[in-house]
């Protein structure tokens, strides 16, 4: 799914780069190194992409991705954020025009306290997976 490294920049002996991913549509499950910068999805021919910067030297980590068509029917489960009462969502990434079809890209989240290190519900709102504790990793 990788495609061409497009950016790089050198920090240390860690390589940054801006990997491009190849989207399906319907779910998608990528695997990217941890932490990665979704930044931007796009149209190339017919294909939906998405671009992000990622740190080579991080352990790599599953990425869940739904792309739906506009006027597409949504699935019974999908829960955007802005709405999200529990511990599953969904993060729009961006919209993507492809041929005559339009796509829309949304990342699916779970916040689950056992992601941060930290046991307040105050410091797990809005945390997705990977994205680490803003508390610093202290408990409360």
């Amino acid at each position: 799914m990788r495609g061409e490294e497009a950016v790089t920049t050198n920090k240390g002996e860690a390589m940054r780069t801006i990997y491009e991913y190849t989207l399906e549509v319907g779910e998608n499950s990528i695997k990217m190194p941890r932490g990665a910068m979704l930044l931007r999805v796009g149209g190339q021919g017919e294909s939906v992409c998405l671009w992000a910067l990622v740190d080579t030297e991080n352990r790599a980590e599953l990425r869940h991705l739904r792309a739906f068509r506009t006027g597409q029917e949504l699935p019974d489960d999908f829960v955007h954020q802005d709405y999200a009462k529990g511990v599953n969502g969904e993060r729009y990434i961006g919209t993507a025009l492809c041929g005559e079809f339009v796509w829309h890209v949304f990342e699916r989240w779970a916040r689950a306290m056992s992601e941060v290190n930290c046991c307040c519900e105050e410091h797990a709102q809005g945390r997705g997976v990977g994205e680490g504790n803003p508390a610093g990793g202290e408990e409360c």
